[in-house]
């Protein structure tokens, strides 16, 4: 998870990424070559976000080949303490314009898709947008949401995602719920200056953020309650909970969905 601005000090983390043309297995790729390579060493972000900046920073420009099977290799070691090295694999299949995804690590597999694709999408460009779609972003906001065109004051953003073992995917607030309860043991978010504030979720896409849901939240003398505003303008107010005055906002988000969720 990365709360912008607010997060504590992470491990430098060098990543070494491969994409190669094909489907493999878990150690194919070890007498196969791939199609582009590239590396990040970075303090921050999420994993997802250091692979994409390691894409992002390839050896070389391409255009690389179009492809309707890829395999993309990540091994993440850290180089300050806790020393720690992660590898895992991301299998990819387009076809009729459409990317599906399964991600293979120490944590529990993650499908993703549908990915819409174009037909001179090369390999590196579907990798990225594969690993784009598995961030959740949320932005948290100041104040109350009332629509107009004045631009509220924006307090951070949180991104990640969450994945269940052995069993359906979460729906999306069980998934906020999940980033933001890993979010909230590792970083610290700004607290609220008055009884309003907005979040806003959405999943991202490209360089663009898809926007799903809102959560019009107010909190006051030790109460909390949130109206959740989905894209289709269905809407519906949650039961109120118990906060503490010094809560910055992801945990009283985390708070508000946990009863919610029960």
């Amino acid at each position: 998870m990365s709360a912008t601005s607010y997060e504590l000090p992470e491990p430098l983390v060098d990543t070494q990424v491969r994409v190669y043309a094909e489907r493999m297995g878990a150690f194919c790729y070890q007498s196969r070559s791939p199609v582009c390579e590239g590396r990040s060493v970075m303090h921050e972000g999420t994993p997802w976000q250091q692979c994409i900046a390691a894409l992002r920073s390839r050896s070389a420009d391409g255009p690389f080949v179009v492809s309707t099977a890829i395999t993309v290799l990540v091994r993440q070691r850290s180089l300050s303490a806790p020393k720690a090295l992660t590898t895992w694999l991301v299998d990819i299949a387009v076809e009729d314009g459409v990317a599906h995804a399964r991600v293979y690590s120490t944590l529990p597999r993650l499908d993703v898709g549908p990915i819409s694709v174009g037909p001179t999408d090369d390999v590196v460009v579907v990798a990225i947008k594969v690993l784009e779609a598995a961030m959740l972003k949320i932005s948290f906001y100041d104040g109350q949401y009332t629509g107009d065109a004045a631009s509220p004051t924006k307090l951070c953003d949180v991104e990640g995602s969450a994945v269940p073992f052995d069993r359906p995917p979460f729906f999306l607030l069980e998934e906020v719920f999940h980033v933001l309860e890993h979010c909230t043991d590792k970083y610290s978010t700004p607290c609220p200056s008055d009884d309003w504030f907005t979040a806003f979720i959405g999943r991202k896409a490209g360089t663009e953020v898809e926007p799903l849901v809102r959560l019009d939240v107010v909190a006051r003398r030790g109460s909390v309650h949130a109206t959740i505003v989905h894209e289709d303008g269905s809407r519906g107010d949650t039961a109120a909970v118990g906060y503490d005055e010094g809560d910055d906002v992801a945990t009283i988000v985390r708070k508000i969905l946990a009863v919610l969720l029960q």
